[in-house]
């Protein structure tokens, strides 16, 4: 009883053990679909021909693209011109009524039963001139009309049971047409151009006419006739000649239906005529065509012997059925002499080679090569192989492969795609290894190996590449970085093309290393991960990294990603913004990234104090310093144009940082005479170090000579005269001086300022605020003497108390200023005004970089450009006023844009 227990509850779990099992199996396959769908996005694509569906289908998307954008244009550019003609045309109609009126003369004149007489050779050739204008203008028209219709044909669906065929024969189209098209594009333009030319001749010859009559034949009017036909002739020889391009090129797009009855009556042909086996041979076999053409002849002599023998044999009653059956056979004879050239037709007609491996991987590379659409070459590349390239041997084409590589390696494509081409050249060139080493086979090139660095999963090898290219020529810099850690390194060569070392003069071949670090972190970015992008920025100062990309971009032509940089320069400004006195920065961050830099250059325009906000400004400073170098005025004009101009001469005066007076130049030059004005008020009171005098002197240095000559400028003389800079002095003396002499000192309301900097000018020891010697020309010297010896000519003038809202330019009355002397100072009595001595001696100034040393002088000497508001503690005598310069003047507010 026991033994049957158990028996039964065995056999019950081994029930139970067989549905759990294919519960289990059940479930595993589950699990591998779903593991297959999980990781298919990281793996690599599956080898496929060149030939595969999916990848025709997405090739020829791209040349249909391509060629449908080139086509557009040109239809573009054919409607503007037929809606041109169509005006024009009816413009000419409206001058050719009278001019061929004019050829009559008035039929009160002329008996009704008689010719008129001959007009005169003038309004002959007007008639003529006009006739010929509207005659082009309506060829032009029919060759435009012609052309839409080509063109429409080169973008339409090609015949083909495959995509691959698809493809080929679309290309074969485009080798055959697009040249052709672009030359009817262009003579059609001259076309026009030619026609608007005649009628404006005529329409000018036709001022000078006067009508008369005429007696006989016209011969310029049968001239014009000839020369309309012989125009109407060229346009049929054209039809003619696309209808014989239709028949000969299987994938021409000028056929129409009629080159297609053509080529089907050719084809219908084959099988029909008596001669088929002679014209065979006579076109197939070129070296036996007298022969042939021979028997050709004698088959129809014989038919036609035949023919004529006949009848005097039935009248003998001796009729052959041999010669009945020639004699019936010669209509047949002579029309297969008809049908020979459509058998030339067939045998000389060039179809498209749909089996040619080596073309449409050509044609592969190509348009991979060019593609825009990063989906479609998702859909292509699993096709590309190393193995076709190399068995393909074609000549020239190691550098269509690398342009196929790079753009299948860039950052807007797939991680998948990415491994897959990797994973195909490691196996390719482990192969080409093994082949070189047993005596046969290639080396990879160099640029061709540098492409397929490793990015992702082999970015912990970053250094040893570095290592690599540091033993390349003027490499020698990026030796030290192959020591750091992974994320130091890729920030150091991030600021790579921040260089210049007496010891290494050029920059070395860096670009490839350059790309892989740019693009791995561009790469972090899409991924969503911003720390870890920032953990590598974070060891790189912002205006070293700045210098970089601007340089690369600019000097050596690397493409470089700027969403990273603009990423970077919004995470240094949330990084300051969490500063003391740096909460108004965060309104940057919600800006585009154009506006961002333009409020970052007025970022030292504020009311009160700020806090230390020196890498913004000098980021933005260097950017836009680039843009000018690089002659990117436009750019450049399109950044500053989004603020208030006035706010970024105010930001820049009151900056302490460094900064590029071509900026500043490029900035004033560009100022109208109310910003100038508002800047000379806001001059007023300006105080030592809160007013920089290097910022002053260049703003001073810039301004438009036609608009300073109308702007009264003592204000910034007044500060200038009081707190100098030993490297503008020069330049600032002369341009004060050209000022007040085409100003002229007369129309200056405060010429006690015109006069202390006037003497600042002829003063030969001078200072400036540091204790260095400020240099004066002779010649200004001597140009400022005169103006001091005019000055004191002047009739004597009263004290001008100028409130804050006096402008002395809408003083027009001078003569009211005029009632007391202001006696002359020698120049040996001069002082600063402020009887302030600065200690501290004068430091050369050099744009440095903790790891790069000083700016390339390749870069228009950037540091002779470059100007440094050097730090330097207030003074220790207490300023006469307790009132900060916005304090003081409230009204400056309103013109300041934050």
């Amino acid at each position: 009883m026991s033994n049957d227990i158990l028996a039964d509850s065995l056999r019950e779990l081994n029930k139970t053990m067989k549905k759990i099992q294919e519960t289990l199996v059940d479930h595993g396959h589950k699990f591998d679909i779903l593991t297959k769908d999980a990781v298919k996005d990281e793996e690599p694509y599956d080898q496929r021909p060149c030939n595969d569906e999916s990848t025709c289908t997405a090739l020829y998307e791209m040349a249909m693209a391509k060629t449908k954008e080139e086509v557009e244009e040109w239809i573009k550019r054919m409607d503007v011109s037929l809606v041109f003609i169509a005006l024009f045309s009816a413009v000419l109609t409206a001058f050719i009524i009278p001019a061929t009126q004019n050829l009559f003369p008035n039929s009160n004149d002329t008996p009704s039963d008689s010719l008129p007489p001959l007009p005169s050779a003038p309004v002959q050739d007007v008639c003529v001139l006009f006739y010929l204008a509207l005659i082009i203008a309506i060829l032009n028209a029919i060759l435009s009309l012609l052309g839409r219709q080509w063109m429409s044909k080169l973008t339409s669906r090609p015949d083909g049971t495959s995509y691959q065929e698809r493809l080929l024969r679309h290309r074969a189209r485009e080798e055959l047409a697009k040249r052709w098209l672009k030359y009817l594009v262009e003579g059609l333009h001259i076309l026009l151009l030619s026609s608007i030319t005649l009628f404006m001749t005529g329409l000018l010859y036709q001022l000078r006419i006067l009508g008369t009559s005429f007696e006989e034949t016209s011969p310029r009017l049968l001239l014009i006739w000839q020369l309309g036909m012989g125009l109407s002739s060229v346009i049929v020889v054209t039809v003619i000649a696309a209808t014989v391009h239709a028949l000969f090129y299987e994938a021409s797009p000028f056929g129409g239906s009629f080159s297609k009855l053509l080529i089907k009556l050719a084809e219908a042909t084959q099988t029909s005529h008596a001669l088929l086996p002679a014209i065979t041979n006579a076109v197939l076999r070129t070296r036996r065509a007298l022969p042939a053409l021979y028997e050709i002849k004698q088959r129809i002599t014989s038919s036609w012997e035949a023919l004529i023998s006949t009848p005097k044999n039935l009248r003998h009653a001796q009729p052959s059925s041999v010669l009945l059956h020639r004699a019936a056979s010669l209509p047949r004879s002579i029309l297969s002499l008809f049908y020979l050239p459509f058998a030339l037709v067939l045998r000389w007609r060039v179809k498209v080679e749909m089996n040619v491996p080596t073309k449409l991987f050509m044609t592969y590379l190509e348009l991979i090569a060019e593609a825009s659409d990063s989906n479609l070459l998702e859909r292509a590349a699993p096709s590309f192989s190393f193995t076709d390239w190399f068995n393909s041997h074609i000549d020239d084409s190691t550098e269509q492969l690398e342009k196929a590589c790079r753009r299948l390696m860039a950052s807007d494509v797939s991680l998948r795609v990415r491994q897959t081409i990797e994973d195909r050249f490691s196996v390719f060139k482990n192969s080409l290894r093994a082949a070189y080493r047993a005596g046969d086979g290639m080396i990879i090139s160099r640029s061709l190996e540098n492409i397929f660095a490793k990015r992702d999963s082999q970015i912990s090898d970053f250094p040893k590449r570095v290592l690599r290219a540091s033993r390349e020529p003027n490499n020698g810099d990026l030796r030290p970085y192959a020591l750091l850690s992974v994320e130091k390194c890729i920030g150091k060569i991030l600021c790579s093309y921040d260089w210049q070392n007496p010891s290494f003069p050029n920059i070395g071949e860096r670009e490839d290393i350059f790309i892989i670090a740019q693009d791995h972190c561009c790469d972090l970015l899409r991924q969503g991960r911003e720390a870890e992008v920032m953990q590598i920025l974070s060891t790189i100062d912002g205006v070293s990294l700045t210098r970089s990309l601007r340089k690369a971009h600019d000097g050596y032509d690397i493409e470089v990603n700027w969403d990273l940089y603009h990423f970077f320069f919004r995470q240094r400004i949330l990084s300051i913004s969490s500063t003391p006195n740096n909460k108004d920065l965060l309104s940057l961050l919600s800006l585009p990234f154009e506006s961002c830099i333009a409020n970052a250059l007025c970022c030292c325009d504020r009311n009160g104090s700020h806090g230390n906000r020196q890498e913004v400004f000098e980021m933005a400073d260097f950017y836009c310093y680039d843009l000018f170098f690089a002659e990117k005025e436009s750019s450049l004009l399109q950044i500053i144009s989004r603020v208030d101009p006035l706010s970024l001469i105010r930001s820049y005066a009151q900056c302490q940082y460094k900064f590029f007076p071509k900026v500043l130049g490029f900035i004033t030059e560009r100022c109208n005479m109310d910003h100038v004005r508002k800047i000379n008020q806001f001059m007023r009171g300006a105080e030592f170090p809160h007013i920089r005098p290097l910022q002053v002197s260049c703003f001073l240095q810039y301004i438009p000579p036609a608009i300073s000559s109308q702007c009264d400028l003592t204000h910034i003389l007044r500060y200038l005269s009081q707190h100098r800079h030993d490297e503008s002095w020069g330049a600032t003396s002369t341009a004060a001086v050209s000022w007040l002499e085409t100003r002229s000192i007369a129309r200056i309301a405060d010429r006690d300022a015109v006069r202390q900097f006037l003497l600042r000018c002829v003063q030969t020891d001078l200072r400036d605020s540091w204790g260095d010697r400020c240099e004066t020309s002779e010649e200004t010297r001597d140009r400022a003497r005169s103006l001091l010896a005019e000055l004191d000519q002047l009739p004597e003038t009263k004290v001008v108390i100028a409130t804050p809202n006096y402008d002395f330019d809408a003083d027009l009355d001078m003569d009211l200023l005029f009632s007391t002397h202001t006696p002359s100072v020698d120049g040996s009595t001069i002082r600063h005004s402020t009887g302030v001595e600065l200690p501290g001696a004068s430091a050369a100034f050099s744009l440095t970089n903790e790891d790069h040393g000083s700016i390339s002088p390749s870069r228009a000497s950037i540091a002779e450009a470059t100007a440094f508001a050097r730090p330097l503690s207030r003074p220790s005598c207490a300023s006469s006023s307790s009132l900060s310069v916005f304090e003081a003047s409230p009204h400056l507010e309103s013109a300041r844009d934050d």
